[in-house]
């Protein structure tokens, strides 16, 4: 009995320093290493959750993709596009019925492509005011970008700068309780669209995407501090508009946010964590020339939340989305 005693007796102690090295071992673990199999194991939590959430609850709003994808710029002409392209994407999703429509491009300089913007800068070359005169009568693809976001369902976004440059136009946001928004993502300032674009869309959102230290994006910024202002991210953005809610209510304290009908968490840091993209739903996503391609409405932009973006390497995409696990 002695020696069975003994014998538990040291097992469990055997077990007791196996557990304390593993302790010691991961609490001194690189931080960036510690952090990626906190990440990962969190990662395997959410996977077997969504697994419970196989499809999306009855009566959600759809949410397509616009994509100008590889074989869109191949058929099409390479990256950048005339934004004359750009609006008859935008007048193709809001002849579908698009609830809400988000470009996830940034326009923050003045069009340099269209006929009327090369005949502009022509006419500044050889100081030539009639060449300016000119552009004038001729295709603006500013001009026709704005027409086609103007008094319809349009989000643009916005990136994130470390020193203060233009002002985010958006939305009101009522923040209660704002000590408990200390972790939010803040930078100084950001590069917004051009004036002429950012007064024809309905709303604004950013466009960043923080990323691990493992290059994989495992959160989405529900909203950001640019300067001492707050404002949204482009996919929560899109919701607001596509609800037709006219401003957001924060409550730090009670880690709420509210736009019209819609409410959720907002944690410290107002990110939204993402479970791994295998285990998400498929999301639609349409071709971009196929869109441009199609003689009338395209069914399955009707009633959806649309983003235009891309997925060709030529637009930076590959840095953007989210691994395959």
């Amino acid at each position: 009995m002695i020696r069975l005693l003994r014998g538990r007796i040291a097992a469990a102690a055997l077990g007791a320093m196996a557990c304390f090295v593993v302790y010691v071992a991961f609490t001194l673990l690189l931080p960036d290493v510690r952090q990626n199999l906190e990440e990962r194991a969190t990662d395997l939590t959410l996977g077997l959750a969504m697994e419970l959430v196989a499809t999306p609850a009855p009566g959600s709003t759809p949410v397509v993709v616009i994509d100008i994808d590889a074989a869109s710029t191949g058929a099409i002409g390479a990256w950048p596009w005339r934004r004359s392209l750009l609006a008859d994407l935008v007048d193709k999703a809001a002849a579908a019925g698009a609830v809400a429509i988000a470009i996830d491009i940034l326009f923050a300089d003045p069009d340099q492509r269209s006929p009327a913007a090369l005949a502009r800068r022509l006419g500044q070359m050889v100081e030539d005011p009639s060449l300016a005169a000119l552009a004038d009568r001729l295709d603006d693809d500013d001009r026709r970008f704005a027409q086609a976001l103007g008094g319809r369902p349009t989000v643009l976004g916005f990136a994130l700068t470390p020193t203060a440059a233009k002002t985010v136009r958006g939305a009101p946001v009522l923040v209660r309780g704002r000590a408990g928004l200390d972790g939010m993502w803040r930078f100084a300032g950001a590069d917004a669209p051009t004036e002429v674009l950012a007064a024809a869309a309905t709303g604004s959102g950013c466009l960043a995407l923080p990323g691990d230290s493992d290059g994989i994006v495992r959160r989405l910024p529900l909203f950001v501090g640019v300067g001492d202002e707050i404002r949204p991210g482009l996919a929560l953005e899109a919701v607001r508009v596509g609800v037709g809610a006219s401003l957001y209510k924060l409550d730090g304290g009670q880690g709420r946010f509210a736009t019209g009908s819609i409410t959720g968490a907002l944690a410290a840091d107002a990110m939204l964590r993402l479970p791994p993209l295998a285990a998400t739903p498929p999301i639609k996503a349409i071709p971009a020339r196929d869109v441009l391609a199609a003689n009338g409405p395209v069914a399955a932009l009707a009633g959806a939340i649309v983003f235009i973006g891309g997925s060709a390497p030529e637009l930076g995409a590959c840095g953007r989305q989210r691994a395959r696990r």
